[in-house]
């Protein structure tokens, strides 16, 4: 796949305290990479909100669960 993911992945192994958006590859077997925050509940759409995800274009595609919160939040009007 070689792209870039915003999902649940980006939250484990500590990812979910870091002050700053970072891209890491969560499955080194898989060729995907994740950004560390979490877009499937609302409190980890309004950190990705606060840390600038979809202003940084650094997530190809954006998986939520929420998706009324997720665009309400991530995108400007």
């Amino acid at each position: 796949m070689g792209k870039t993911i915003a999902t649940h992945v980006g939250v484990i192994h500590g990812h979910q305290n870091e002050n700053e958006l970072v891209v890491f590859q969560p499955y080194k077997r898989l060729d995907w990479k994740t950004v560390n925050v979490d877009t499937t509940t609302l409190d980890g759409i309004i950190r990705a909100k606060e840390l600038g995800l979809v202003q940084s274009h650094l997530a190809d595609m954006i998986v939520s669960m929420e998706m009324g919160a997720a665009v309400n939040h991530l995108y400007d009007n």
